[in-house]
């Protein structure tokens, strides 16, 4: 049906583009031409053919197929050009037809095709629109995301949303349009610009972020609640899921709030880091190791070991990583790191390049109920896989550490201190060991997001520590990007510590938090303080006052430089901490970890505060 459509179409082109040419009066000299049409009719129901523009079905045609049919147009066209000239050197015919006839095939052809699909989604439309509530929205940012949401709106036909203006402080784009659609205003003017389309029966009940307004963040906040309208995100290409498009808007989260720049990465660096490469993440099933793995599976490494002592999360994140990168070697590990033989194994199996070492126990109360699993996890499971590093001949060793281990008034930061001086110091001919420092991640195991989520959604109070304790905060995406990206810098020896920006109250995030849930803190749900748990601090740190900060060339990454130790020394203070350890004698381990990291003050709420004697620790902010 379709080939007869298109070859009535050539046929009907070419006779038109001729009564064109000749004002519709077709000399008797010209009567010959009544072949060229035959011969064009059938030379583009066969070029039709090969392309298979008969297979498509018109309601559902795309960019894609109108480009084709251009493409078949034009084959056609050159094809019966040689014919024309190989007859009789295309002579007795006006060429100008030839100018004609390609503007005249295309319209006659794409036509119908675009004016089906139309009509379908005209009807679709008016059906969905007869079900479904539709929202009138403004767009916050008139800037790329802005454009492709618009895009991807058009696309389809089933959309919740009319989109009736955009807001943007740029002062360039006001009264500008993008798609027809007009910059109104800034931000400031936005209650003004609402309640003009109240007075014309038009009900604003959403606003769209399309771009980051952090400064203005507070300000929508409190517009949005004054004016009773939710607040959506356009969602980065990145984070989008399977199935989604730009039109999948997402509720506000408090990652929006944090008031960090995105990331510039050195691309080709982490590339060069990664591609064909063999590479092992320890602790892969965690927060920051599964997002680890993430981010390396997309650079294209030679084969991915992922290794994890907790099976549902080895299975978890083996099950994610296969059905998004079915082509990647990914070979599943479930170990611990603190089992010598096992990984001694497992690296002569499976030999690799690179090592990042994301595996420990970081919940602080948790560490500090259990100390001795802590030190043996944290530190002698890091220093387990250094030493095989080293043995096995691997490249490159990135370990994962954190602010807590700055000035530690916990056993879990002593611990990973004590690994970041273990790993420091040993010798760099094999093995290049670089340690990667930051502090806490939305979203994390143990952290507090998920568990005021879930006090927000039963409706309970919302626990906080102390009314001002302040912590570091970054997301996971761009703490394990920074991490690769520290990874590629190193030479060896090194400790990187992110830019994590300004430390944020954790009383206020949960007012933000409570806020961005449509509630009133304090009236809708309250926030109790409950003391801060044992080894917690007030104030988190990321360097030691005698460490010197210097800036990288890589952007969000400060290169700490430490003192050096001697090595042979701080074996054998270990060598006796491990002795404590098999022994189980807690309070024994936790004073000779005192006597390896000197800076460790355990905290006042700590079991182990009797061992801190006149430490004073500057706090820095």
């Amino acid at each position: 049906m379709n080939l007869a459509y298109d070859g009535l179409a050539a046929a009907l082109a070419f006779i038109t583009a001729l009564l064109l040419r000749f004002d519709f009066n077709i000399p008797a000299e010209f009567s010959h031409l009544k072949i060229y049409t035959i011969i064009y009719t059938i030379l583009s129901i066969v070029v039709f053919g090969y392309f298979k523009l008969h297979r498509g079905l018109w309601r559902y045609t795309s960019s894609r197929e109108l480009v084709k049919i251009v493409e078949a147009i034009t084959v056609s066209l050159m094809i019966m050009s040689v014919i024309m000239f190989l007859i009789n050197r295309m002579e007795n015919f006006p060429r100008s037809v030839f100018l004609i006839l390609p503007l005249l095939h295309i319209a006659i052809t794409a036509g119908p095709r675009i004016s089906a699909r139309l009509i379908r989604e005209k009807l679709q439309a008016i059906k969905a629109g007869s079900h479904n509530e539709i929202k009138h929205a403004l767009l916050i940012g008139a800037g790329n995301n802005a454009d492709s949401f618009l895009r991807e709106m058009n696309r389809q036909t089933n959309n919740d949303y009319k989109i009736h203006g955009f807001l943007d402080n740029d002062k360039n784009k006001q009264g500008r349009e993008i798609q027809g659609i007009s910059v109104l205003g800034n931000i400031q003017n936005s209650s003004d610009i609402i309640e003009n389309f109240a007075k014309k029966n038009i009900k604003i009940d959403t606003l769209i972020l399309a771009e980051d307004v952090l400064s203005s963040m507070e300000e929508i906040l409190n517009i949005a609640k004054n004016k009773n309208l939710v607040i959506k995100r356009i969602p980065s290409i990145s984070s989008l899921q399977e199935g989604e498009s730009a039109t999948s808007l997402k509720p506000i989260a408090i990652e929006d709030l944090l008031g960090r720049d995105s990331v510039s990465l050195d691309y080709k660096k982490i590339e060069t880091l990664i591609a064909g490469k063999k590479v092992l993440v320890t602790g892969a099933g965690g927060s920051i190791g599964s997002e680890m793995c993430r981010q390396i599976a997309k650079r294209n490494p030679k084969n991915l070991y992922i290794l994890e002592n907790s099976e549902l999360a080895l299975y978890k994140i083996d099950m994610e990583l296969r059905n998004k990168y079915p082509d990647l070697k990914i070979q599943s590990l479930m170990a611990d790191v603190q089992d010598k033989s096992t990984l001694d194994n497992l690296l002569k199996c499976f030999p690799v390049d690179i090592i990042f070492h994301a595996a420990a126990y970081k919940h602080v109360p948790m560490v500090e109920c259990n100390p001795i699993s802590g030190i043996c996890n944290n530190l002698f499971g890091t220093k387990i896989v250094a030493d095989l590093a080293r043995k096995h001949n691997v490249g490159r060793m990135v370990i994962i550490s954190t602010d807590k281990a700055v000035n530690p008034t916990n056993v879990m930061g002593a611990t990973k201190r004590a690994a970041e001086m273990y790993c420091q110091n040993l010798p760099t001919d094999k093995t290049k060991f670089i340690t990667v420092r930051f502090g806490n991640v939305l979203g994390s195991t143990g952290s507090v997001i998920p568990l005021f989520t879930k006090q927000i959604k039963e409706r309970t109070a919302v626990t906080v520590t102390h009314k001002d304790a302040t912590r570091y905060f970054m997301t996971i995406p761009e703490a394990a990007q920074l991490t690769l990206q520290a990874g590629a810098m190193g030479k060896g020896s090194e400790i990187f510590m992110l830019d994590m920006g300004k430390p944020i109250k954790i009383y206020s995030m949960a007012e933000e938090m409570i806020k961005l849930s449509g509630l009133e803190p304090h009236i809708d749900i309250p926030i109790k303080e409950i003391g801060l748990r044992p080894g917690e601090k007030l104030y988190e740190e990321l360097w030691y006052d005698g460490e010197d900060m210097n800036q990288t060339e890589g952007d969000k990454i400060f290169l700490v430089k430490s003192t050096k130790l001697k090595l042979d020394k701080l074996v054998k203070k270990m060598e006796k901490l491990y002795t404590l350890c098999q022994k189980h004698e807690s309070f024994g381990a936790v004073k000779q970890l005192k006597d390896i990291v000197v800076e460790y003050s355990p905290s006042k709420t700590s079991p182990y505060s009797e061992l801190t004697k006149n430490n004073v620790i500057k706090i820095k902010n």
